[in-house]
């Protein structure tokens, strides 16, 4: 089967491998799609050769459910990719994001992936594929899981910072639940994109003081949530300095450490300061049921290339020139 191959110095290439062996409580799965994740490109940029690609936003069609009771044939599926034991402290608490023996690393960009049974999430036959995996996956379950976390309430002012496939998200999901949403990026594309998706402001920092901009907003006490879907130290100083008092900041980039001064930033304004890693499995049916009320995942593809092609892909992913890129069958 093809499966691409991460060669180092922003350069991949399609191989020729052996279909997995789905291993104990595994099943094969046919991929229709796989997604093009912004936590892919340090491994894309890095000098030296990756041991397996790192594609982890994964649909298809199980091809050999390998006499699991819950998955037949032909069940159309997408893949969790953290996976968690079901054991641990955490796992029997309902939170598996804690789990305490996480296992995960799919290779998803491939034909053919096996994985485990219980981290399967049952795409329903109303969905397209473009659906399922934007909310099967990341950009959409991301989004999902630290909106709820942070509570929001439509009418609200929302600023989301960076708007990359995660940021595109949060834009597009808080804008359907009613909330005013601003977008701030480098990249006018995105910042364009987030406009089309329901964001009512965009700020580009390279054209405008991005934030006496945000301090503006909701009647120039600030938002009322700020999402950091960027994480570098000058978005969560801007995040911390911009949000209203009493506000919240929920942390989802990662990119680096980040002086936090509890006196001005937290203490005095009573912030409320979150961090948001991935979701829930038992998040999926809440986004399936936001799909069907119209809230339009497909929106956030705004590519997609056979995995022959997966080189362009990655060059225009390190561009910034897309929303999200889907690799589909040739």
């Amino acid at each position: 089967m093809k499966s691409l191959r991460m060669l180092g110095n922003s350069r991949v290439e399609i191989i020729d491998v052996d279909v997995p062996r789905p291993e104990p409580g595994q099943v094969l799965i046919k991929v229709r799609a796989s997604a093009l994740c912004g936590s892919e490109m340090g491994g894309f940029r890095a000098p030296d050769a990756q041991p397996a690609n790192g594609g982890h936003e994964v649909v298809g069609e199980v091809a050999d459910a390998c006499g699991h009771p819950c998955l037949r044939e032909g069940d159309r599926v997408a893949i969790h990719a953290p996976v968690s034991c079901g054991h641990c402290y955490w796992c029997t608490r309902g939170y598996e994001l804690f789990c305490e023996h996480m296992s995960g690393g799919t290779p998803g960009h491939a034909e053919y992936v096996a994985h485990p049974a219980h981290h399967c999430l049952v795409v329903p036959e109303d969905l397209t594929w473009d659906q399922a995996i934007m909310v099967g996956g990341d950009t959409v379950g991301v989004a999902y899981h630290s909106s709820t976390k942070a509570g929001v309430r439509a009418g609200d002012v929302a600023a989301v910072l960076g708007v990359g496939p995660v940021g595109l998200g949060c834009a597009l999901l808080l804008s359907f639940w009613g909330l005013r949403v601003a977008a701030v990026d480098m990249s006018q594309y995105r910042l364009d994109l987030a406009r089309s998706l329901g964001a009512e402001r965009t700020i580009n920092p390279s054209s405008e003081d991005a934030l006496a901009a945000l301090r503006s907003l909701n009647d120039g006490h600030g938002p009322d949530y700020i999402f950091d879907c960027a994480g570098s130290p000058a978005t969560l100083d801007m995040a911390l300095q911009s949000a209203r008092k009493g506000g919240t900041v929920m942390v989802i980039g990662e990119r680096g450490e980040s002086p936090v001064y509890p006196s001005r930033d937290i203490i005095h304004s009573e912030l409320r300061i979150l961090g948001s890693w991935y979701f829930l499995r038992s998040d999926f049916p809440h986004m399936v049921d936001q799909t069907r009320r119209g809230l339009g995942p497909e929106r956030l593809v705004t590519h997609h290339y056979p995995l022959e092609r997966a080189q362009e892909a990655f060059d225009l992913m390190a561009a910034g020139e897309c929303g999200k890129i889907v690799f589909t069958e040739s």
